[in-house]
């Protein structure tokens, strides 16, 4: 685990002294490489295939395609004219610009292509008879003509069966003979013009609005969705038409308002935000623009929203929020009576509460009329196009726990593509979204522990939810502070467990990765812990857990508790928003890239077993046998696992068994190796690349050396920087680390699912080798360049990052670092030389440049004299040049 350990330097004491962070030189850039060509490769025949078979077998597949079309395509005549829309499996991975040219040449055109290239690929053909396609087939299974081995690549196509469309919600709450709000997802058409007629037509032909009605439109690049309100009868009809492509209920908000407490607020200092602070904009269930701790600093606050027609917040948890995104930590704010806010405020409502009349309950809603989506847009298109505001970062702290990456859906969703979209449009602004949250559903505190942290990795429900897959915004996850435990009224005992110790992933927080593997969440921030005991048989949460909050209560209780990621969130936005204060004119890459800087690990870092590693297939085989006698089950029935808590080992079997046979089995375990080294990813994945903080994002230090670049990079080029890094980073004693951090901002297509980025950047390092060669050696890499990544001959010059490049790269926030915990023995030596690089993946316009910022950070444990060697040696050479 020693790629986490956290460098224990003197990086946040004021003692040390703080310098300007370095520009990173630039040897030479937009080198131009051979373009890759759209070629594509060949395509494997499947094993056992019969092609003359499978031929036969595909063109009847066809045939029935096309009959059960024309007979729908009779039903609508007159009302609605369909596309013949259906699903292709590929059974390798393609080109996707190779395949859609083949496909093309058949009429047949691709609207969606698989996450992993293989899988489901959604199509629609021109031809509704796919009679250019039924010839090819009838020739890949003869043998004379020409092979069309593309063939070789389809597995399996039909029509998308209806139940295959309808969502987690629906599919649980299905609509009755009463009209109910959902939401309809189009496929996105080549040609906007055929989604409009559609919508249309599909308006035209229910026109008894009691049965059917749009109550809503968005169509951006991405996606089509409607809003519609509609009855079981219309909505069976309507399912079977191959333009839709998801039907769901409309998203359910996940939290209600909180418990509330009285705070001692005698004496509190109440001040305004620097009158050219920038501005934070937070949309959720609006503000309390009246509360002492926001008056001073809220700059605007709009409603987007007709479920109520009150501006202020009724429900608690936007006013929570802000408060978090204009101070922080709340609890030390009050420690310190002293509420200065660091930024002006904006609130955009697109929430409102709703009174339970039974329970008296009130919680969150949604306008039932209007698309989360358009209203989402419609306030962050008002609040940022006006420069007066200045707004530089945005907070999203909500969630749609219905829609589970990788479970309930594996396309990015509307409004996680929505603010990826709004981030291209807006590149000055940082958006910030919170991973979500989810209870650890177990029947008891033990097992609760006992599965801690396994379940966050292991559970594929605690996988990150809608919109936190957007891959331009900061995905936000959560960590425990110190264990606190509320002293009890009345002298009431209780055993308390808290389930995760200082610094440990909340038991709550979702995790990753996103779309495409990147990695999600980018950070974390403390969003408290479940501090738990047993009452009278039921489990019962302490606050001691909890957050401190601002409550929208404003006569009398002013503070409220919670947990969760939501409030995370806003904490990153707090520095956000205080680092863009300092660096006003700079670009969302920029404070990004400063957030990454900051981050890091805080100590203990959990070892390599604390997710609960796999075990060594050689020590399961050696005593498989011995631990299967002990409990009488066959191998099936077994998952053998161990992991680390509280120097205790555990272990998970899928059937009850003894106290004593657990004993045993225990004991056996501790014969079996298990690997290391997984512990590294899994954090990974769960808590990103750490903590940031605002020091070590805004400074260099003596011992620590930030340097960075802004620029644009063409498509299929790269840059060159390199450095003469001073001999005192390695002869010196100590640990050292090297780090690099890579920001950019891509256009995005939901439709992609190969490649959700436009185009991908990476990095790598070398040391010891001339710049020049560099470029020469990398100038004349040809179409598998991004396979290839680093030539041959220079990987052992090629400093090893964790994580590596193919895991990096597959997002647009990238870092990774090298840590030497001794004294190396081929130590690297001057030039240090960054090699970037820009690889397109679908864009059309060959011109496009991509807008960066990338930087370089060198540590050194002891290195005092560090910062100013770098400095010296890059003014030199300005000078030489």
């Amino acid at each position: 685990m020693e790629k986490y350990e956290n460098l224990k330097l003197p990086l946040l004491f004021e003692s040390v002294n703080k310098h300007k962070h370095l520009k990173l030189p630039l040897f030479q850039g937009n080198i131009e490489r051979r373009k890759p060509n759209a070629g594509g490769g060949g395509f494997s025949l499947p094993q056992g295939r019969d092609k003359s078979l499978f031929s036969r077998q595909a063109r009847q597949q066809a045939k029935n395609l096309c009959r059960t079309f024309s007979r729908l395509k009779k039903q609508l005549s007159g009302r609605i004219d369909p596309t013949l829309i259906f699903e292709i499996e590929i059974n390798q991975s393609v080109s996707p610009v190779a395949f859609e040219k083949r496909l093309a040449s058949m009429d047949i055109h691709v609207l969606s292509v698989a996450e992993g290239k293989k899988g489901f690929w959604v199509v629609f053909s021109e031809d509704e008879d796919l009679n250019e396609f039924k010839r090819k087939l009838a020739t890949y299974g003869s043998d004379e003509g020409a092979e069309y081995k593309f063939f070789h690549a389809i597995e399996f196509f039909d029509a998308i069966p209806p139940e295959k469309k309808i969502g987690e919600r629906l599919a649980n709450q299905p609509l009755d003979d009463m009209a109910d709000f959902i939401d309809l997802e189009l496929w996105k058409m080549t040609d906007p013009q055929k989604n409009e007629k559609f919508i249309r037509q599909l308006e035209e032909s229910h026109t008894d609005f009691t049965q059917f009605r749009i109550m809503d439109t968005l169509i951006t690049k991405s996606f089509v969705l409607l809003r519609v309100k509609l009855t079981k009868a219309v909505f069976d009809e309507i399912i079977q038409l191959k333009e839709i492509a998801r039907a769901d209920r409309p998203a359910t908000v996940q939290f209600n308002p909180f418990e509330m407490i009285r705070p001692d607020v005698e004496g509190i200092q109440f001040n305004a935000p620097e009158e050219n602070a920038i501005g934070i904009l937070v949309i959720d269930s609006g503000i309390v623009s009246n509360h002492p701790m926001l008056e001073k600093c809220v700059g605007g606050e709009e409603n987007f929203q007709s479920g109520e027609h009150e501006l202020q917040d009724t429900v608690g948890h936007g006013t929570a929020v802000a408060g978090c995104a204009v101070y922080g930590d709340i609890a030390d704010r009050l420690r310190r009576k002293n509420f200065t806010p660091s930024n002006w405020l904006f609130s955009a409502k697109v929430m409102y509460a709703e009174r339970n009349d039974i329970t008296d309950i009130v919680s969150a809603a949604y306008d039932p009329e209007k698309l989360i989506e358009h209203q989402f847009k419609d306030a962050v298109e008002s609040f940022l196009s006006n420069p007066e505001y200045h707004i530089k970062v945005v907070n999203i702290s909500l969630g749609n726990r219905n829609e589970v990456w990788h479970k309930h859906y594996s396309r990015q969703l509307p409004l996680a593509a929505l603010i990826d979209e709004l981030a291209f449009t807006f590149p000055h602004v940082v958006f910030v979204v919170s991973a979500g949250n989810q209870s650890p559903l177990y029947k008891s505190i033990a097992d609760v522990m006992e599965n801690y942290p396994r379940y966050l990795i292991g559970n594929g429900g605690f996988r990150l939810i809608n919109p936190a897959t957007s891959a331009l915004a900061f995905t936000i996850g959560s960590i425990a502070d110190k264990p606190r435990i509320e002293q009890e009224r009345y002298g009431a005992e209780h055993i308390k467990t808290a389930i995760a110790q200082t610094q440990q992933p909340s038991p709550f927080t979702r995790t990753g990765p996103g779309i495409n593997g990147m990695i999600k969440p980018e950070l974390v921030e403390y969003g408290g812990n479940l501090i738990l005991s047993e009452n009278y048989g039921r489990i019962v949460e302490d606050m001691g857990g909890k957050l401190a909050l601002l409550n929208n209560n404003v006569t009398d209780n002013i503070i409220q508790f919670d947990v969760g990621t939501s409030f995370a969130a806003p904490k990153v936005a707090y520095l956000a928003g205080k680092i863009a204060n300092y660096f006003p004119d700079k670009s969302a890459n920029f404070i990004k890239n400063m957030l990454l800087v900051g981050a890091d690990y805080p100590s203990p870092v959990p070892n390599d077993h604390f997710y609960c590693s796999v075990p060594n297939k050689i020590g399961i085989k050696k005593y498989e046998n011995e631990i299967l006698e002990k409990i009488d089950l066959d191998s099936e029935n077994v998952i053998i696992t161990k992991s680390y808590h509280k120097s205790e080992k555990y272990y998970i079997l899928k059937s009850d068994i003894t106290e004593t046979v657990k004993k045993e089995i225990s004991d056996i375990f501790k014969k079996i190796e298990f690997k290391s080294g997984l512990g590294a990813k899994d954090h990974l994945s769960v808590c990103g690349y750490g903590l940031s903080h605002y020091d070590k994002a805004l400074y260099s230090f003596d011992n620590r050396a930030v340097l960075w670049d802004e620029g644009q990079i063409a498509l299929n080029q790269i840059k060159v920087y390199s450095l003469q890094l001073p001999e005192l980073f390695f002869t010196e004693a100590g640990k050292k680390k090297i780090i690099v951090t890579l920001t950019f901002t891509p256009e995005t297509r939901s439709t992609r699912g190969d490649s959700y980025l436009g185009n991908r950047m990476e990095f790598h390092l070398f040391h010891s080798v001339n710049p020049q060669i560099l470029i020469e050696k990398y100038g004349v890499i040809g179409n598998d360049a991004e396979q290839i990544s680093v030539p041959a001959d220079l990987k052992k010059f090629e400093i090893d990052f964790f994580p590596g490049a193919n895991t990096r790269k597959a997002g647009c926030h990238q870092k990774a670092w090298k840590l030497y915990q001794r004294d190396i023995k081929n130590r690297p030596s001057s030039p240090v030389s960054l090699v970037l690089l820009n690889f397109n993946k679908w864009i059309t316009d060959d011109t496009r440049k991509q807008d960066y910022c990338i930087s370089v950070t060198f540590e050194h444990e002891k290195a005092t004299r560090l910062y100013n060697a770098i400095r010296t040696n890059i003014q030199t050479r300005a000078r030489v040049r």
